[in-house]
């Protein structure tokens, strides 16, 4: 189940990224690689599950995050120890090289979006690791202003990589609010128990969005940088 509500939340979070249009407009005047921080890792503009996006290369973040492990061995690990989805969250690309012969049908390359790019650089818990995830965090900002012409200025409204912060960790307490109930139920747990906590896991979801998005508008409005505002709001929980 767990993994299934993993599945599930990712898969809201890119819907209502399709359809913001800001994110649209960022990748129909993307030409060009976007390269920002000296261009620690190349990004470029992709297609991943039919949705244009700005993917960078898991050769290269592997490269730069100096594991120590064998690519494609690290690459499989962080995908079945994640849960990340082909089609969505990355794409495995065989090439057409002449030099793929030599190398055998387990030589692939993988596109990552920038999002689950973050994620194994987070989960490096490292220096690079930490540098490859500010680097995308920039990345996706300068595309921002790029396809805008100029810094988000929306009144009221969050900047996008903001609410995008709000949004994911609404989510992650949400779901381990849920996991949470069920495991202190264990064994007295009864049929229809399961959809009735994630039904107030929902609740508890969206309340928690309302909380996080005061909390953020307080902060810009203090002057807080953008990007330490991304960097509480993924790390906020509750007090206790």
């Amino acid at each position: 189940m767990s993994r299934f509500i993993r599945h599930l939340c990712r898969r809201i979070v890119r819907i209502e990224a399709r359809n913001d249009t800001i994110r649209k407009v960022e990748v129909e005047h993307m030409e060009h690689p976007v390269k920002s921080n000296g261009g620690l890792i190349p990004v470029f503009a992709g297609e991943i599950g039919g949705v244009q996006c700005n993917v960078c290369n898991a050769r290269d973040l592997h490269a730069f995050l100096q594991v120590g492990k064998v690519f494609a061995t690290w690459m499989r690990d962080r995908i079945e120890t994640y849960g990340f989805i082909e089609g969505e969250e990355f794409l495995s690309i065989i090439p057409k090289s002449g030099n793929n012969s030599k190398r055998g049908p387990k030589f692939i390359e993988y596109h990552l979006t920038l999002d689950t790019a973050k994620e194994i650089a987070m989960v490096e818990k490292n220096e690079q690791g930490r540098q490859a995830r500010r680097y995308f965090i920039e990345c996706e900002r300068k595309a921002l202003d790029a396809a805008a012409g100029v810094k988000q200025q929306l009144g009221n409204q969050l900047p996008a990589l903001v609410e995008k912060a709000c949004d994911m960790t609404s989510w992650r307490l949400a779901n381990e609010y849920q996991q949470r109930t069920i495991t202190l139920i264990g064994e007295a747990a009864r049929p229809g128990d399961d959809e009735m906590s994630w039904t107030v896991a929902f609740l508890i979801r969206k309340r928690l969005y309302d909380r996080l998005d005061a909390i953020a508008k307080e902060l810009l409005r203090k002057n807080t940088p953008e990007e330490d505002v991304v960097d509480i709001l993924l790390s906020w929980g509750p007090q206790a």
